[in-house]
Parts: C-alpha cells; sequence; structure tokens
C-alpha cells in the first residue's frame, strides 16, 4: 500500500484535484499587515493596525459576497482578518479550520519557515526553484486539497446541477497560491498570475468554472495596500 502523501501527491499532479464542478468559485483571502513577531513565535501574530485599515477597504467588497462554506488557518492573524471583514456565511460556527499534517511536519515547516525567511513575500515560480522547499509546498497543497475535496463534496447543494456555490478559503500568502494554482487545473491564465505575482495582503484570489463550464479568474487587490 502507498504512504498517504505518496497517493495525495499523485492526486495533485495528475491534475484530478483541480475543480471540475460548474458554477462554483473559491476565493482565496490572504490575511491583513500583522505585527512584527518581536522574538515570538510566528503563529502568534496578530493583525496590525495597518491590517484593519486594509480588512476596512476590503469589508464593502465581502458584505457583497456570500460564502456557503469557509475554511481558515488556525493561526490567529486569519481569525483576526476574518473578524474584521465579517463575511457573509451562514455563521461563524460554520467556519473549518483547515489544520494540516503530513507526518513530516517538522521538517516540512521549517522548510517552509526558512524559505519564506529568505524569499520573502515571490510568487510561486522562485519558491519552485528550490527542490526541498518546492516538495514541501507541494505536500502541504496535497494534504489540504484532499481534506478539500471531502469538504466541498458535504455541502448540501454540491450535486444539485447549475445551483451557484461559492467557498472562502482565507490563508497565507505562498499556501493560497499553490491551492489556487492547483484547483485552476489547465487554466493557463490563471497558471501565470499565480506563479509570477505574489499575492498581496488582504488580496483576494478567485478561481472556479461558470454554469457553462468556462474557466473563471480573477485577483481582487485590497485598495489599501
Amino acid at each position: 500500500m502507498k504512504p498517504p502523501i505518496i497517493t495525495a501527491l499523485e492526486c495533485l499532479y495528475d491534475g484530478s484535484r483541480a475543480l471540475k464542478r460548474p458554477s462554483t468559485i473559491v476565493s482565496f483571502l490572504r490575511h491583513a499587515n500583522a505585527v512584527a513577531a518581536n522574538s515570538g513565535h510566528d503563529s502568534d501574530r496578530r493583525i496590525s493596525e495597518k491590517g484593519k485599515r486594509q480588512c476596512a477597504a476590503m469589508k464593502p467588497l465581502m458584505s457583497e459576497m456570500r460564502f456557503d462554506m469557509v475554511y481558515r488557518s488556525p493561526l490567529p492573524r486569519v481569525w483576526d482578518t476574518l473578524v474584521e471583514l465579517d463575511p457573509r456565511t451562514p455563521g461563524f460556527d460554520k467556519i473549518h479550520e483547515l489544520v494540516i499534517e503530513s507526518g513530516v511536519e517538522t521538517h516540512q515547516s521549517g522548510a517552509i519557515d526558512t524559505g519564506y525567511e529568505i524569499l520573502g513575500n515571490v510568487g510561486l515560480a522562485d519558491i519552485l526553484k528550490y527542490k526541498e522547499l518546492g516538495r514541501a509546498m507541494d505536500e502541504y497543497a496535497a494534504i489540504a486539497l484532499s481534506r478539500l475535496a471531502k469538504g466541498f463534496e458535504d455541502i448540501d447543494s454540491w450535486e444539485t446541477a447549475g445551483e451557484r456555490i461559492n467557498i472562502l478559503i482565507a490563508g497565507h500568502g505562498w499556501f493560497c497560491p499553490i491551492l489556487a494554482y492547483f484547483l485552476a487545473g489547465t487554466n493557463e491564465h490563471a497558471r501565470r498570475s499565480l506563479l509570477y505575482n505574489p499575492m498581496g495582503e488582504c488580496e483576494i484570489i478567485q478561481v472556479g468554472l461558470d454554469k457553462d463550464v468556462l474557466q473563471f479568474f480573477s485577483r481582487i487587490p485590497c485598495p489599501a495596500c
């Protein structure tokens, strides 16, 4: 039997994790600006006053959207961003934490944390130049998309043809683009943008399919950035 991570990576690379349901849009939200770690742990950072201003600038747009399902990273700055934006959802009790553990978590997280410290906020193409870092990111994406695929299918109207579904995933500047990249499937416009353009603070990236199964891609930068 293949290890779960190998199976997950195979699904990632063969395109079976690409979004295939018509009338479906997945929006990826990067957290707003956060305070410096100041010798503390990166995972404890909260959003800053600048981040709150960014959220205020994005809130009118967010108020026009309604999401059938919301996932978020468990980190406090992502939760802070969602609280400030107050997205229209069935309720905060329906917001799911997307916690990723791969069995090599220490190595994987160490590679990603070190890579970000060295490279900063860059596009996926710069990340993937480094084999170990690219592998760690792919492992993250493989497990995350496996869990998301199951979660999507749990939406009551997932099997209902023609009914529009909007999903929000709130997370981080490297992770949101790599998940969007694989969900975009054969959408080359989306993939080029995600490869070469970093994700800004409080920015939204949208990928999906319209009712005619035509590919959709959009980037919505924060007006305050």
